[in-house]
């Protein structure tokens, strides 16, 4: 990575930052899920898998993008511009307790005051305000053998050296093979890849979606077994207008398809037009399977 000036001058801010930071210890264990870049990574479907598998936890979430103020718990009908749509599909997946707010401390206090016995922190690796008991970092590996570009012209937050803060670290391959042998980080390292959760052998479909990926999610469907007939990607955390969403369904109908998308755009999807959509979710399969079982 080559330090260009304003790449030396965000880097040196965040670190005063981090660096004054007074971090508050919370009565119960954190765990905190994050990465060293922007969106993408996995970090939503990880947080998931961990909040199906640790009895009492809750999730503290920022709410990106979310309207409303302080700490809010999130229930399956709450608004996704309130609470976010991450949030929202965490809870409406998991069941899980999901606290949003951007005082994360704050939060935890809440959630800790109401019986959670861990609370799973969402993207937390540059959260200062929490003490945290584990840091699980995920990695695209694609974007790990792109190279590292800082902000503010690249998507790296931090630099790789960044990772001797964490606990462990997960290389997604998403759909891609995990290799045998994975990179050498100077640290424990582990991979996770997604499955789609449903078959779409023989199904023609019209894809659409707007996450950090687009890309990825449009190879989940040829994953599935579907024949993309055509496919239009939006911005990360886009909420669909009606105008949008009839625009999908006339499209899908031309080309004698279903429309699909992913399960956190199916919350930003108008409600009237839910039901006309098919909803593809994805599961997380780490490797080797107990990675992550010092924090369970």
């Amino acid at each position: 990575m080559i330090w260009t000036p304003g790449r030396l001058i965000y880097y040196l801010i965040f670190e005063t930052i981090r660096r004054t930071a007074k971090p508050v210890k919370l009565p119960v264990p954190v765990i905190s899920v994050g990465n060293l870049s922007l969106g993408g990574t996995g970090k939503t479907p990880l947080v998931m898998h961990l909040a199906r598998s640790i009895p009492g936890a809750a999730v503290l979430s920022r709410g990106y993008g979310s309207k409303g103020k302080g700490t809010r718990e999130v229930f399956p009908d709450s608004d996704p511009r309130d609470v976010g749509d991450e949030p929202l599909l965490i809870k409406r997946k998991t069941d899980c307790p999901v606290f949003v707010g951007k005082d994360r401390a704050e939060s935890g206090r809440v959630a800790s005051g109401r019986g959670a016995k861990a609370l799973i922190l969402d993207d937390g690796f540059q959260y200062w305000g929490i003490l945290k008991d584990a840091e699980i970092v995920i990695l695209s590996a694609r974007e790990l053998s792109a190279g590292v570009h800082l902000l503010p012209w690249g998507k790296w937050r931090e630099p790789l050296s960044a990772l001797k803060r964490a606990s462990i670290v997960i290389l997604n391959y998403k759909l891609e093979p995990i290799p045998d042998d994975l990179p050498e980080l100077g640290m424990k390292t582990a991979a996770m890849r997604y499955r789609p959760a449903i078959d779409l052998t023989g199904k023609r479909v019209f894809g659409f979606c707007g996450l950090g990926d687009n890309g990825s999610f449009r190879q989940t469907l040829s994953a599935a077994g579907a024949e993309v007939a055509g496919f239009i990607g939006f911005p990360d955390h886009h909420f669909y207008t009606r105008k949008e969403a009839e625009r999908i369904l006339r499209l899908a109908r031309e080309r004698d398809a279903i429309p699909a998308t992913s399960s956190k755009d199916m919350v930003r999807v108008p409600p009237e037009f839910a039901g006309e959509m098919l909803e593809v979710e994805i599961k997380v399969e780490l490797q080797p399977p107990s990675s992550l079982s010092f924090s369970l």
